[in-house]
């Protein structure tokens, strides 16, 4: 019985591992150490021909600073249900790739999408000064 409970919890352990919740930054930083596993990242993210992309921040995303992102590789399908969230922070889970650099090899890897849903700022009120940021956001 004891057994069974221990392979248990280390099944959950593992689970847990596959699917890990990290920075954005980490994720950049250290790519071998998430190459082909499952990741939820956060971030800031723009969706636009050959260019879809989590970047670290949306100043990243305005100065073109693609190294400080990851290529967003996401069906046609999940295209049309995420895009209203264009232009917002996002949590991504996916499976990650360090190998590829998406369009033209710019990114700092590439993540094939599973899920994209809104981070709440709930908590912190955003300060508006950039009218273009959808009001979708959740802000």
């Amino acid at each position: 019985m004891k057994q069974g409970l221990c392979h248990l919890v280390f099944s959950a352990i593992l689970v847990a591992q596959q699917s890990a919740s990290i920075s954005l930054l980490t994720l950049i930083a250290t790519p071998d150490r998430y190459h082909g596993k499952q990741v939820t990242v956060s971030g800031f993210m723009y969706l636009q021909r050959e260019g879809n992309a989590l970047y670290v921040a949306q100043s990243d995303f305005q100065h073109a600073l693609f190294k400080n992102a990851v290529y967003l590789q996401i069906s046609k399908e999940q295209f049309e249900r995420v895009y209203a969230l264009n232009g917002c922070y996002v949590e991504v889970r996916g499976k990650f790739d360090a190998k590829r650099m998406g369009h033209m090899g710019a990114f700092s890897g590439e993540l094939l999408v599973n899920k994209v849903a809104p981070v709440s700022t709930l908590t912190v009120p955003a300060q508006r000064k950039d009218a273009s940021v959808p009001a979708s956001c959740g802000s």
